[in-house]
């Protein structure tokens, strides 16, 4: 069994489901939001995995055709992390958060990440 968010057991192992191990590599694309920052490795959260796109047979003439996608989330061991500004949990793991700040300063992610704080913080330049 695991504890979710709010702390309350869960047996996962009944429903088929198995938890993905901590990794020392954040995973930054694709963030979650949480009710509070995890401080432990005892708790889970269902974070993304990938996508598998099924395509349908094309109509002969017009070309028309239906896609379904599946997005794939897997419980994913929590690590021990602090609140910060009330809107990020930085982890608190030293090599964890060198990872997070090359990826912030530096490179193409880097960019793309300042660009979202100036359009997150479009109202306050008005």
């Amino acid at each position: 069994s695991t504890k979710n968010q709010s702390g309350a057991s869960v047996d996962i192992a009944s429903m088929g489901v198995s938890v993905m191990a901590v990794s020392s590599n954040l995973e930054l694309k694709f963030p979650i939001c949480v009710s509070k920052c995890p401080n432990s490795t005892l708790t889970t959260n269902s974070c993304y995995q990938k996508q598998e796109i099924t395509v349908g047979a094309k109509h002969p003439i017009t070309g028309t055709y239906t896609a379904e996608i599946t997005y794939q989330f897997d419980l994913v061991q929590d690590y021990p992390s602090h609140p910060v500004a009330h809107r990020y949990c930085m982890p608190s793991d030293n090599a964890m958060m060198k990872q997070l700040k090359d990826t912030v300063q530096s490179g193409a992610d880097a960019t793309m990440y300042h660009m979202e704080e100036v359009i997150e913080a479009w109202r306050v330049l008005i």
